[in-house]
């Protein structure tokens, strides 16, 4: 067992899967510090209340690009598949048949958020519906920026996709940063987002050209397979609608039944709770379309998601004894003493972004090998999630404890399938 386990993960160390997984984790760590930096002078500069605001809204806009997020999962999935399986010009070919069929979905949803938005600002207590009106043009470009960005990660162009995110991030902290000191508020920082995003498009679309033309091949028109695999959208759909249910319900139901300034103080904990989630996700980036190549060629799929595990459980756990250990320190530096109320509970609401880090990686384990019934205990977790807060929302502490009790259900659910293989000794954890 000894011998046969050295072997294992001697192959592990030597697979693309690392080398993927370093310029990732470089890429998605410049971009995360960016969007911190971001949340952390807004937090600053507009104090718990104003914050709280911006927050709950940045919280709306993951809910409005969940059409985004499933093409997201859709493209990198499948191109990675087509390209194993059929080569370059399937890959590309996928596309731009998908960017054609796109264009009339993105521009309905936005003409009907327009027409809700005066319920949504009633609803969450914004001052002006601008605010919401902002966020779904935001919403309408991030879903043709996403169409690049996941392309260009399902074929493993791991150096220009962190190029592109990176460039979002600090363009959003820029701009935001300058809006402010304007004094255009929360206006401003929210004028951010659809500004950078345009940008983003923008050298994204020019990455893909580039690597179209590098391969030069000629782009087929039709794409009669492609219908056939938006018919199995419904998984991907579920699955992003639970992973983007678990953090932001929690944010967008206590604006509505907490007062603004605690609003504001659990908007800064969840924040920086998030660095947990966001600094081992680009182990779940590599592995999702490592698995679905895998996957394509009938190879083993276990020995990435192990080591991904792994990868994502020792990250979590490090920043996580610093949330414990120095709560109040991390606050200060961070955010300021007016939001030092929440200190006490940092460590506690760490436990539940190590939860939701290792199902989110699990979740797009099971998408990339198409095991349809575990996505759906995603989906009962979720509803089980705001049907207990809308139940207990006394204080911050326990929603943060019904987000615990939520995910711990989850992941034991999701990780029982490999249980009897990994001890009998199964490397091959089939499920």
């Amino acid at each position: 067992m000894k011998v046969e386990m050295k072997r294992y993960f001697s192959k592990l160390l030597q697979s693309d899967l690392l080398k993927g997984n370093l310029i990732m984790f470089v890429g998605s760590m410049v971009a995360n510090i960016g969007s911190y930096f971001y949340h952390f002078l807004t937090g600053r500069i507009l104090g718990p209340d104003d914050y709280g605001i911006l927050s709950s809204l940045i919280s709306l806009t993951y809910f409005l690009v969940l059409p985004t997020t499933v093409v997201n999962v859709l493209i990198v999935k499948y191109t990675s598949a087509l390209k194993e399986g059929k080569g370059f010009e399937a890959a590309i070919g996928f596309y731009y048949w998908l960017n054609q069929k796109i264009k009339n979905f993105g521009v309905l949803g936005l003409l009907f958020l327009l027409l809700v938005s005066p319920l949504i600002t009633n609803f969450f207590h914004y001052s002006s519906v601008l605010l919401v009106v902002l966020v779904g043009i935001f919403s309408l470009i991030s879903l043709f920026a996403s169409i690049n960005t996941s392309t260009l990660q399902g074929f493993s162009a791991f150096g220009a996709f962190s190029l592109v995110v990176v460039f979002q991030s600090l363009g959003k902290l820029i701009i935001g940063v300058i809006f402010l000191f304007l004094g255009f508020g929360v206006t401003g920082a929210v004028f951010s987002l659809p500004i950078s995003m345009a940008a983003t498009y923008f050298l994204s679309f020019l990455l893909i050209q580039k690597l179209v033309k590098k391969q030069r091949v000629e782009i087929p028109r039709k794409q009669p397979e492609v219908k056939v695999i938006l018919k199995n959208c419904w998984p991907i759909l579920v699955s992003t609608l639970a992973l983007t249910s678990f953090y932001t319900t929690d944010i967008l139901l206590v604006r509505h039944f907490l007062p603004a300034y605690e609003a504001g103080l659990y908007a800064s904990l969840a924040n920086l709770g998030k660095i947990i989630f966001f600094a081992s996700n680009s182990v779940g980036l590599v592995m999702l379309p490592t698995v679905s190549g895998r996957q394509a060629k009938g190879e083993d799929s276990f020995r990435p998601l192990l080591l991904s595990f792994i990868g994502v459980l020792g990250i979590s756990l490090s920043l996580s004894v610093l949330f414990f250990v120095f709560p109040k320190q991390v606050i200060i530096a961070l955010y300021g003493r007016q939001y030092l109320t929440v200190a006490p509970l940092m460590g506690i609401f760490s436990v539940f972004m190590i939860l939701y880090s290792l199902v989110s990686l699990m979740i797009n384990f099971y998408l990339a090998i198409s095991q349809i019934v575990m996505i759906k205990l995603g989906a009962i977790a979720a509803i089980l999630q705001v049907f207990l807060i809308v139940f207990f929302h006394q204080n911050i502490l326990q929603i943060v404890w019904v987000n615990i009790g939520v995910l711990t259900f989850l992941l034991t659910g999701l990780l029982f399938p490999f249980a009897n293989s990994i001890s009998s000794g199964d490397l091959r954890g089939k499920v």
